[in-house]
């Protein structure tokens, strides 16, 4: 795993003899859904996180030396049939979703606040339904996915009248291209 940004305190944990590690998921979808890989209410980073217990799984975070944006699922099964609709309501592509790393101490207690562990994109849900309960895969892109984007900007009449389109600045650069500007001293 590459070095990251984590609380001091959470770092010390992990090398304790006894810890509880869990998962925290936050996306950002209508309202925010945040939910942690435990049960009941956990207060962490000046948010309620839900616990979803056993229900929500994370695939293996896949790291390496390389620059390259690798992905993860999301599973959330036992779902009932009718919530169903509103995921499939939902218009998720191209929102933030985070993954935080946190740990209880032996005593049960919080240590420190959880660290980011992955910053992603929602890219695809995927639904299976059985008729009584329902299983919802998300998969997100890492945030280095933008990397591998083409964001070039061409400089034509037709590009510009995209993001204004009352703008008539550019409708004279095809005359330009074989104008002769002679420079005086």
């Amino acid at each position: 795993m590459t070095e990251r940004n984590f609380p001091v305190a959470l770092l010390d944990a992990f090398d304790a003899p006894v810890v509880r590690p869990f998962l925290m998921f936050e996306g950002e979808f209508s309202t925010t859904l945040r939910l942690w890989t435990g049960h009941g209410i956990l207060y962490a980073l000046g948010e309620e996180w839900t616990g979803s217990g056993v229900i929500l799984k994370v695939s293996p975070i896949q790291e390496g030396s390389d620059l390259v944006a690798r992905g993860l699922t999301f599973e959330l099964s036992g779902v009932p049939s009718e919530m169903i609709a509103l995921a499939l309501a939902e218009d998720y592509q191209g929102n933030a979703a985070r993954v935080y790393i946190g740990a209880f101490d032996e005593a049960g207690d919080l240590i420190s606040d959880p660290g980011l562990l992955f910053g992603a994109t929602m890219d695809t849900m995927t639904i299976e339904e059985d008729g009584e309960s329902s299983t919802i895969q998300l998969a997100v892109e890492n945030d280095l996915i933008a990397l591998e984007r083409d964001n070039r900007v061409l400089w034509t009449p037709e590009e510009q009248k995209l993001i204004y389109p009352d703008d008539t600045g550019f409708d004279s650069v095809a005359l330009l291209q074989d104008t002769e500007v002679v420079w005086k001293a």
